[in-house]
């Protein structure tokens, strides 16, 4: 009683202040909140280095002459070209770009809300549930597509559940939500799924009007997004040969597993305390209208996408588009379906209490559960690249290759992070886990189930590529330690499928490229290369062999 009370004298004095006020307050703070979180993943490099050989005029590929689709975020890679020919740096600008499709994001998931609540509070209350989450601000920036996917999804529901609630279709609006649907399979493939969910509903309602404008609505409906995605699949196929993208094969046609995606779901929903929202939204799901329907059916298509592919390896990032629809639910089921004061302050304080400990001590808590499920943490994708407890990050070391082993160089490095390493050192790269070569991603050997690791380029396919440098996931020695403690541990990562000491060829040798602080970076040096022997000799680098 004393909560419901207080609730009551909260709700009254806030309704003597304009909510406009408070948006825009919340709406600066949660941009704040975003950029103090930001930061930068290995895999937006990949889309850096396409986009800046597109940039130098070598054309949309990652080596050069190797025409291949090692990328699934078409339209972002475009957008990152333009960096790289103005000569500006590309992560800086991938910031900028992530915070405004941000904005978009929390622009539209209010409007959405108050559409689907009918109350402006319950709007800001969505932003504020929403913008707090740890995850979902994070990825704000990150350098990939993320936000401009969640975008385009909160977009084009908010279209649809607009023209549901008018009782018509407007052929303008239509069009325009026929124009996002095509921004956003040309932003993520799998957006085809989400977008099938809304245009399909969409032509459903279209039929049943009683109006002599189907013909018209029905190709504003559908026109935009066959005309934008044909002319794309037709370019891919004169200038990739396929249609599906490389990493199709090297992800989804490969061993998936839905426990593994199951696990990733269950992991953002028991991190953030929100396991109790699904049953509850199951439980009330006779109450919901067509209208709030929409995005309860995009997000369940959408996370039973997620289990399909088991889920990712990055923190919770394929949940991310479709977060809006669910806090949206969230804020429906605690303060609409729900009638008790009491009740709906418990929920509410229990969504911003998991968020407040997930991104203070949970994130600690939860670390080794995510890991042992292999999922990596925001920070130590960070960490990753840029380096952590004083030893160097992968930037380091590209940029280390860069400067022993010129730009224009021979030499081929093979590498499991496809981003930094390969991006920064400029040189022509073999992907060891087939994202970004062809036969990998179909012949390569099984190594596991792992989101985006499950195959490896074999020591035969390395040597007949002529790979000179074999980096695969990166081995630090540490001050004071000798080569010989990991040269072990190096093997047993690239020795897969039956393969033994005895696949790599007699003659070669381990290498250590110096790095900052008395670290070196372990390497194989598999097949001879004049460059290589010329950089050994010039930098003194350590030559072991084994």
């Amino acid at each position: 009683m004393i909560q419901a009370a207080m609730l009551g004298r909260m709700f009254k004095r806030l309704s003597k202040i304009d909510f406009r006020c408070v948006l825009f307050v919340v709406f600066v703070a949660l941009l704040f909140f975003a950029w103090a979180n930001r930061f930068i993943q290995d895999d937006a490099f990949i889309s850096f280095r396409y986009a800046r050989n597109l940039a130098e005029g070598n054309g949309l590929v990652w080596n050069y002459g190797e025409r291949l689709e090692g990328y699934t975020n078409f339209l972002w890679t475009l957008a990152m070209a333009i960096p790289h020919y103005l000569k500006h740096d590309p992560v800086t600008f991938s910031f900028f770009m992530g915070m405004a499709f941000f904005a978009l994001t929390l622009a539209f998931t209010y409007k959405l809300a108050v559409s689907l609540l009918e109350s402006h509070w319950l709007g800001i209350l969505t932003l504020v549930l929403l913008g707090t989450n740890y995850s979902f601000s994070c990825y704000a920036t990150g350098g990939l597509e993320t936000q401009m996917q969640t975008a385009f999804f909160v977009i084009a529901v908010y279209l649809a559940v607009g023209s549901m609630k008018q009782g018509s279709f407007k052929v303008g609006r239509t069009l325009f939500l026929s124009l996002i649907s095509a921004l956003a399979v040309l932003t993520r493939p799998d957006s085809a799924l989400p977008v099938a969910v809304w245009l399909g509903v969409g032509g459903y309602l279209i039929l049943r009007e009683k109006s002599n404008r189907k013909v018209a609505l029905l190709f504003a409906l559908i026109g935009p997004i066959v005309v934008i995605i044909g002319a794309w699949v037709f370019w891919k196929i004169g200038y990739y040969g396929e249609v599906l993208p490389n990493t199709f094969y090297a992800k989804a046609s490969s061993i998936t597993s839905p426990i593994r995606g199951l696990k990733y779901v269950y992991a953002f929903f028991s991190s953030y305390w929100l396991f109790v929202f699904p049953l509850l939204v199951i439980a009330a799901a006779k109450n919901m209208n067509s209208r709030l329907a929409m995005p309860a059916v995009v997000t369940l298509v959408w996370l039973a996408y997620v289990v399909k592919v088991g889920g990712d390896f990055m923190e919770f990032r394929f949940i991310v588009p479709v977060m809006p629809f669910i806090f949206v639910l969230i804020v429906w089921v605690s303060c609409v379906f729900i009638k008790q004061k009491a009740v709906q302050v418990a929920l509410v304080a229990l969504v911003l209490s998991g968020s407040l400990q997930y991104m203070t001590v949970g994130r600690t808590f939860y670390q080794t559960g995510l890991n042992e499920n292999g999922i990596s943490t925001i920070p130590e994708q960070y960490e990753y690249v840029i380096g952590r407890n004083g030893q160097p990050g992968w930037i380091e070391m590209g940029l280390a290759l860069r400067e022993a082993l010129p730009k224009g160089s021979k030499v081929l490095i093979g590498v499991t992070p496809a981003g930094a390493i390969p991006y920064y050192s400029e040189l022509q790269s073999l992907d060891m886990l087939g994202i970004n070569d062809h036969w990998v991603a179909r012949y390569g050997t099984v190594i596991g189930d792992y989101p985006g690791h499950q195959r490896l380029a074999t020591v035969d396919y390395m040597l007949k590529r002529r790979v000179n440098l074999v980096i695969n996931h990166p081995l630090l020695i540490g001050p004071g330690e000798t080569a010989r403690e990991y040269i072990p541990h190096f093997f047993r990562r690239i020795l897969h499928g039956g393969e033994t000491l005895k696949s790599i060829p007699a003659g070669s040798r381990m290498l250590e490229i110096p790095l900052h602080g008395g670290y070196r970076l372990l390497v194989l040096y598999l097949v001879p290369s004049r460059e290589v022997d010329d950089a050994i000799a010039k930098h003194g680098w350590p030559v072991w062999r084994f």
